[in-house]
């Protein structure tokens, strides 16, 4: 392949001097390595990232039609339901997460890491303890920066997969072998073969419950899937065949009302100066990127089904983070996207976790009852509620 070298390093011995003799010499296409691929260019300046590296959708459809199908390899002769089975015993990834990381050139893209936390139970009472149970082991408990931070994490119950992404030397023992054991080589053998490699992404595509903690994020993954990502990445899959989505949003109060106002103006068709101006007037104590992306979650019944046409399942968990009372949100507001989304996809289950509301001063205006399902008209909703106390 013209651009394409192989570097063999010759040394000479002399005494106790030894020189390194560098040797370039041409190498068939059949003989270049399976993963990563590299595009080689001239010395000189380097030309743009976007430029060198293909998009995840032209990705998978130029190197399929690039790579060798190794047709005469045993596991490729078989069927591809029973190579999918092996590949379901070999790489077992129920739950992931995608957040948002500012590269060098200034260009946010994707990044995935590992997902430890236990599945959610209803028997299970958590009152912020086990994020931190050595505290509690002491006579005079004493609250450090790890605990405050575990407890104020944006990502609610994933709260261990933040810190094994961004704070591992955190991380108690038992977090760390469990990452150990859930990843170890899982994926290494996909270097060995580009062709399995696209077969078993699309597979951990279709069942992986992805998890998104910020809108931002959730904005970039729906709308900007053009971003270039490494070839040959989890980051380069293809988003259409997504089928579950899971989103925690765990912020102040004002944010949630200011969600409630946008989506209240979009719900009366509001003209955009009139829409803009509330979303300006409401957003004045926010941080910047919420304010550029709080007024992505109207557009959520247009954006999905066009980007994420595969999905089947879309789980939210919303909670805030200060000590205020939840009952003066209007969840029916903000909710009403996911209320419009359900409606134009009936095969999408639609779950909802939310704050508990004292009985006494709920609403149904601007709360979901316990008896919504047997009602009629706009109280009624296909919405599973799951309340938490905390």
């Amino acid at each position: 392949m013209k651009g394409q070298f192989e570097v063999a390093c010759r040394f000479h011995g002399g005494g106790h001097q030894q020189t390194t003799g560098i040797l370039a010499q041409p190498v068939p296409p059949r003989r270049l390595p399976a993963f990563p691929i590299h595009q080689l260019s001239p010395p000189g300046q380097s030309p743009p990232l976007g430029a060198t590296i293909m998009m995840p959708t032209a990705l998978a459809e130029q190197t399929v039609a690039a790579i060798d199908n190794q047709d005469a390899s045993p596991l490729f002769k078989i069927p591809l339901e029973l190579r999918r089975a092996i590949y379901a015993n070999l790489v077992d990834v129920s739950a992931r997460h995608i957040c948002s990381v500012a590269g060098s050139d200034g260009i946010s893209r994707l990044r995935f890491t590992l997902c430890i936390a236990p599945g959610p139970s209803d028997e299970d009472y958590l009152d912020g303890s086990e994020r931190c149970p050595e505290l509690y082991e002491s006579d005079i408990p004493v609250a450090g920066p790890i605990f405050k931070r575990r407890l104020l994490s944006s990502w609610g119950p994933h709260w261990m997969c933040e810190e094994l992404a961004f704070h591992p030397q955190d991380c108690s023992e038992d977090a760390l072998q469990a990452a150990s054991s859930l990843f170890g080589d899982a994926f290494s053998f996909l270097r060995a073969c580009k062709r399995m490699f696209l077969e078993v992404v699309d597979d951990v595509t279709a069942t992986t419950d992805f998890h998104v903690a910020d809108l931002q994020t959730l904005q970039l993954l729906v709308e900007n899937s053009g971003l270039p990502h490494a070839p040959f990445s989890l980051e380069a899959l293809n988003r259409s065949k997504i089928t579950r989505l899971s989103i925690t949003l765990i912020q102040r109060l004002k944010f949630f009302q200011t969600m409630s106002n946008i989506c209240r103006a979009s719900q009366k068709d509001q003209d955009q100066e009139d829409a803009s101006k509330l979303s300006s007037n409401s957003k004045g104590n926010l941080n910047p990127e919420d304010n550029s992306n709080i007024s992505f979650w109207p557009r959520l019944p247009s954006v999905l089904p066009t980007h994420l046409p595969g999905l089947r399942k879309f789980h939210l968990w919303l909670d805030y983070n200060r000590v205020c009372y939840w009952s003066v949100v209007n969840e029916r507001s903000i909710l009403a996207p996911v209320e419009a989304l359900g409606t134009a996809n009936p095969q999408l289950e639609l779950v909802c976790v939310l704050p508990r509301v004292h009985p006494p001063i709920e609403n149904r205006r601007r709360h979901y009852l316990p008896d919504d399902a047997d009602q009629e008209g706009p109280a009624r909703s296909r919405l599973k509620i799951h309340r938490i106390i905390r």
